[in-house]
């Protein structure tokens, strides 16, 4: 298998360069957009570049598009605003795909490194960690166990309280006092979760941390849910009548909603029962696509529908995504049919 060296690609300017010539060298490899919320981050790297390129370090960047269609221009347009703009002077390179039918060499999804291989298929974005004192890196790197620790006795408390609960119960009914435990659930049946941070918010769209996602897998019905008892596990619908058609050699996905779901009583149905359709999940969708939106859901969206990056490139050029749009890759196509359209071939 080739390693990482033994692959060609091209510069800013169309150049062939070997990425050989970085051998013995510490290298970090970013994807990066122009337009991205995290684009000043190129003032970092810069400073990191001029500060370890001496003693070792080269940053590579490759510019890619099919993260929200978030790098549209040339590479001469990327090259001018990364030297206007954050005086960038590491190395940058031509517009790559890290995923799709032209996925470039380097973002292939095993390259060996010196023997091993590694798996690439999950792109990073880097954050800004703010500078910590070394008595705050240690309380940090202290925070996991702590967690833990405080998850294992939540995890005693709820049990003792469960217990408690269910003693009650029996006490209870025997002494005639029935009507009100029978109103609730079985407290021996129920789970309680102990979050060690609370939740940011409910919107499945715009929500990015592990526990506020916890919730919504509650709240929120999908199209499909795995099986978790069967043996191997599988995945089963839910919402859906049934499982995926997929034709066109994987890149035509159909997909029909079970009549008969209805939404939770709201006062914004005004009194009438509301049915879950197709349209409702092309729309929750889109919602991800919505650049306003920031969701870290965008990555399992990127590239991957037809008509997907010119809706998204519309909405950054005028602020406003255009919900009516049709997109040939996300269509409802009745009341209960969705139909998928994808630009390279998914497995099913």
């Amino acid at each position: 298998m080739p390693t990482l060296y033994d692959i060609t690609v091209d510069d800013i300017h169309g150049k062939p360069v070997k990425l050989s010539r970085y051998k013995g060298k510490v290298l970090l490899i970013v994807n990066t957009a122009s337009k991205c919320g995290f684009t000043p981050q190129y003032k970092g790297l810069e400073a990191l570049y001029q500060k370890l390129h001496g003693k070792g370090l080269e940053i590579l960047g490759f510019p890619c598009n099919q993260f929200g269609a978030q790098e549209p221009g040339s590479e001469t347009a990327i090259e001018t605003f990364c030297s206007m703009t954050y005086g960038v002077t590491f190395p940058m390179f031509a517009k790559v795909d890290v995923n799709g039918e032209r996925v470039a060499a380097l973002q292939a999804p095993q390259v060996v490194e010196e023997g091993h291989a590694r798996l690439r298929r999950d792109q990073v974005e880097l954050h800004e960690v703010p500078r910590r004192s070394p008595g705050q890196r240690r309380r940090a790197l202290r925070a996991p166990d702590r967690a833990e620790g405080a998850r294992g006795r939540h995890r005693e408390a709820a049990l003792m309280r469960s217990r408690i609960l269910a003693r009650a119960a029996a006490a209870l009914l025997a002494a005639g006092v029935a009507a009100t435990a029978l109103a609730q659930a079985d407290p021996a049946k129920v789970i309680r979760a102990v979050f060690p941070t609370a939740e940011t918010g409910f919107d499945p769209q715009a929500a990015g941390d592990l526990y506020s996602n916890a919730v919504n897998r509650v709240i929120f019905d999908t199209l499909y849910k795995y099986d978790h008892l069967a043996r191997p596990y599988k995945l089963v619908p839910n919402t859906a009548a049934a499982l995926p058609e997929v034709g066109d050699g994987g890149k035509l996905w159909t997909i029909r909603v079970r009549p008969g779901i209805f939404f939770a009583d709201d006062a914004a149905f005004k009194g009438q029962k509301r049915e879950l359709t197709a349209h409702d999940y092309v729309y929750a969708w889109k919602r991800v696509l919505d650049p306003r939106m920031r969701s870290n859901s965008m990555q399992m969206f990127d590239g991957r529908f037809e008509g997907m990056d010119e809706l998204v490139a519309a909405a950054r050029e005028g602020g406003r995504l255009d919900y009516d749009r049709p997109v040939a890759g996300l269509q409802a196509i009745d009341r209960y049919t969705i139909r998928l359209r994808l630009k390279f071939p998914t497995p099913s």
